[in-house]
């Protein structure tokens, strides 16, 4: 279980710094 919940934080990490590199460009 460890793994899964270490691989959805990278999951939600990774999303959240898309999305903040996209609100920078705008």
């Amino acid at each position: 279980m460890n793994w899964a919940f270490r691989k959805i934080s990278a999951l939600k990490a990774k999303e959240k710094e898309i999305t903040t590199l996209a609100n920078v460009e705008r």
